[in-house]
């Protein structure tokens, strides 16, 4: 959705509620006018920089949430630095980059050997090799300026231009200090593997313009066999390899069989023209307070993540989706906002469970607000989904999944669709939502069982109810006599899976049975 529908679906938010409610011509324009304020500040601040970074636009979002949602207050917590390995730090040296590319191409399972010497042919296949102790990028020029001088060139000062690919050992780490620039050369083929630690504070770290012989070719940031990264009110830019696994711009790998689990602590950065922030089988992550501009594939490409919190970030202006969050349980998304993002604001599912998305606002996306395809024990409490293309909210082959106390408003397609929903014997909880101006207020098709409780459909005119739910709409307003939940289940029970298959397939066995576990002891 463009920028420019969303002042007029403000508008028809509110008149719509007029005409429902017999207020027509006592149309209060203060509360339009404000309200068309408040998402077009929302608009401004991040068309103009957003200078005050994701709590700025955090906080403008949260006017558009429920009345009834708690709205964050205090700032998402600063990671606290690590203790960096001590000793001699005078280990630094030029090695062949083969050998590193083919050990971790075991633990990401994408080989991008081939791709990669084509990109680092210039340099004859060599890269930087910080094998022990902690280094700074002003040490580190000192040293190497004895190997080579070329390796990293500082011009002016406090901006170091690297032009061979970085490895961080895992007894070593790299530390860019405040007001430093690392300028990775894209000409060169450079990039930076982390299994060390790497400490960005204050601080940039970006792709040069120049071009590579290949040309989709731009530097990158790897962390895998337990590389950590902790980044702190910095800038990220330019970065990413294409749409490959692991090198999209920003990538942390963790595999579940190495020893040292991969860690990823980033709070109250910027990322800009990355094709993803990309995080993948992380247990110890916190992705807080960040602005994710301008991404060339998805915002925040995140797999097979467990037990973190994403919170209190902005993803704006993805190409693709803003979070595709997928193959991941015990998750807590909440305080972020998802805008203008090409498809989707969130794309979660494939096995996406046991998790909570509370107080989120997603806004004037090209595909729906929030999508769901393949979750299960799931919790979507208190959020806003407003005037995006299509749903507000859209949940397929999903069960045991609440939906309660949300905004769904002004959107182009359903405020709510609830489609193909899996055997379950409790109700998908419909409850306390506001949901108004949309193109049909809930459409629903072979359903399960849905429970409606307490949801305000002032404003939603003249599509109530849409697709198989539509039968029940006598039932339904003959119900509102009564102040008590409504159920009802639908009466297709068609199979939804093709020839053969199970209607859990692709659902984690363990995480299953933690869910059913759950949802007994409601």
């Amino acid at each position: 959705m463009s920028r420019d529908r969303l002042p007029w679906m403000i508008v028809v938010v509110l008149l719509a509620e007029a005409v429902a409610t017999g207020r027509a011509f006592a149309f209060d324009m203060e509360k339009a006018e404000a309200l068309q304020a408040r998402v077009d500040a929302i608009g401004q601040y991040l068309d103009t920089g957003s200078p005050n970074g994701a709590e700025g636009a955090i906080a403008l979002a949260a006017s558009l949430l429920p009345e009834t949602t708690a709205i964050r207050r205090d700032p998402p917590q600063r990671a606290a630095l690590p203790d960096l390995p001590s000793g001699p730090a005078a280990d630094a040296s030029l090695m062949p980059v083969q050998p590193t590319l083919s050990d971790i191409a075991l633990q990401t399972g994408y080989d991008a050997g081939a791709a990669l010497a084509a990109v680092t042919k210039r340099n004859g296949g060599m890269a930087i090799m910080l094998n022990g102790g902690t280094y700074s990028l002003p040490a580190l020029l000192t040293q190497l300026s004895l190997a080579s001088g070329t390796a990293i060139v500082e011009n002016p000062a406090g901006h170091f231009h690297v032009m061979l690919p970085i490895v961080i050992a895992a007894d070593a780490a790299l530390v860019i200090n405040p007001g430093e620039t690392l300028d990775m050369s894209t000409k060169n083929g450079a990039f930076l593997i982390n299994t060390g630690t790497l400490v960005v504070n204050q601080a940039t770290v970006t792709a040069s313009d120049d071009q590579n012989a290949e040309a989709e070719f731009r530097p990158f940031i790897l962390s895998v066999k337990g590389g950590r990264v902790f980044a702190t009110d910095s800038r990220f830019a330019g970065l990413g390899f294409g749409e490959r696994p692991s090198l999209r711009g920003v990538s942390f790998v963790s595999n579940r069989f190495y020893p040292v689990p991969t860690e990823a602590h980033l709070s109250g950065n910027r990322f800009d023209d990355l094709i993803s922030l990309e995080l993948r089988g992380l247990t110890r992550f916190d992705i807080s307070g960040n602005l994710i501009e301008h991404a060339r594939g998805v915002g925040l490409f995140a797999i097979n993540l467990s037990g973190g919190t994403i919170a209190g970030n902005v993803i704006d202006r993805s190409q693709s989706h803003g979070l595709r969050l997928i193959e991941s349980a015990d998750i807590r998304l909440n305080h972020n906002l998802l805008t203008r993002n090409g498809h989707s604001g969130l794309l979660a599912g494939d096995d996406f469970m046991l998790s909570t998305l509370e107080s989120n606002v997603f806004l004037s996306n090209d595909g729906a607000g929030l999508a769901m395809d393949g979750g299960a024990c799931v919790d979507i409490t208190g959020n806003a989904s407003v005037a995006n293309r299509t749903d507000g909210a859209a949940l397929t082959k999903s069960f045991d999944v609440a939906i309660t106390d949300n905004r769904l408003s002004g959107n182009g397609g359903n405020g709510l669709t609830i489609a193909n929903s899996l055997p379950s014997e409790q109700p998908t909880e419909i409850a306390r939502n506001q949901i108004s101006a949309n193109g049909a207020g809930i459409r629903a098709d072979r359903f399960g069982t849905l429970r409606l409780v307490g949801n305000d459909f002032t404003g939603q005119s003249p599509i109530l109810f849409s697709g198989a739910l539509s039968a029940e709409m006598p039932r339904f307003l003959a119900a509102q006599k009564s102040t008590g939940p409504f159920a009802v289940s639908s009466s297709d029970k068609g199979s939804i899976s093709p020839a053969g298959a199970q209607p859990f397939d692709g659902f984690s066995l363990v995480k299953l049975s933690q869910c059913r576990q759950q949802g007994a002891g409601q």
